[in-house]
Order: structure tokens, then C-alpha cells, then sequence
């Protein structure tokens, strides 16, 4: 969380996890940065304060209901990870150990920025509206 006002990070996780902002804590922000489930509720709290939009909203990960948030730019933007990727890259280190080689200490996998601009491209859908066959 961007705020004017000091605080310390546990307030800000508290306040984040309850879903609510308190004006007394948090007068003046900017915007909000958090995971799945903290972006949701502080999403959640800034419709109900009428805030919804005119506060910086970035999340991780993606659910339905941040996917409806960046549609109606309350969220502006979700940073998800790339679970296919992901799992390839377990699985081909898994093989190396299961064959006695050396692996890598660190495997970085991308995650995409998505935004209300982006998120239909053909690549983002995949992310947010994976088909499980």
C-alpha cells in the first residue's frame, strides 16, 4: 500500500485483510498493491467507500472476481504467473535430480502484467480463462 501517512506494514496488512480502510489510519493513499485475496477486499472497500477507480489497484495472481474488477477499473492492473510454464520447469528439474544431474539453484519464471488494455489479447486469455481439458 502507497500511503502519505507512516504506518507500519502490519496495520497495512490488518487493515488489507479486513477489506476495510480506516480513514483515521490511511487518510491520504495513493494506491494499493497486494495479493489475490487482500486486492479483493481492499477492491471491495474502495466501491464501498465510492473510491472505486479513483485508487491505483494492483494485485497478484487472478481470480473471477479480480478478473470483474479490472473490467470495471477498479483494478487496474493483476500481475499472474504462467502455471504451465511453471509446472514444465518443476517437472524438467525433477528429471535432472531423478537422474543424478545438478540443478539449477534459481529458475525464473515470467509473470505478465495485465491490464484493462491487454487483457483480451489472445496469450492473457489463456492466463485468465485457462480450459482444463
Amino acid at each position: 500500500m502507497i500511503a502519505h501517512t507512516p504506518a507500519s506494514i502490519v496495520d497495512m496488512n490488518k487493515v488489507m485483510m479486513d477489506g476495510t480502510f480506516r480513514a483515521i489510519s490511511i487518510p491520504v493513499t495513493k494506491g494499493t498493491i497486494s495479493n489475490q485475496g487482500c486486492n479483493v477486499g481492499a477492491a471491495n472497500a474502495l466501491v464501498d467507500l465510492g473510491l472505486g477507480g479513483k485508487v491505483y489497484v494492483v494485485g497478484c495472481d487472478n481470480s473471477q472476481r479480480q478478473i470483474q474488477f479490472l473490467e470495471q477499473n477498479i483494478i487496474q492492473a493483476i500481475v499472474t504467473q504462467r502455471p504451465f510454464n511453471m509446472g514444465y520447469m518443476a517437472v524438467q528439474q525433477a528429471v535432472r535430480v531423478a537422474n543424478g544431474e545438478q540443478t539449477d539453484d534459481f529458475v525464473e519464471v515470467s509473470c505478465v502484467l495485465i491490464t484493462r488494455e491487454n487483457m483480451y489479447t489472445q496469450e492473457n486469455q489463456k492466463l485468465l480463462f485457462p480450459v482444463l481439458r
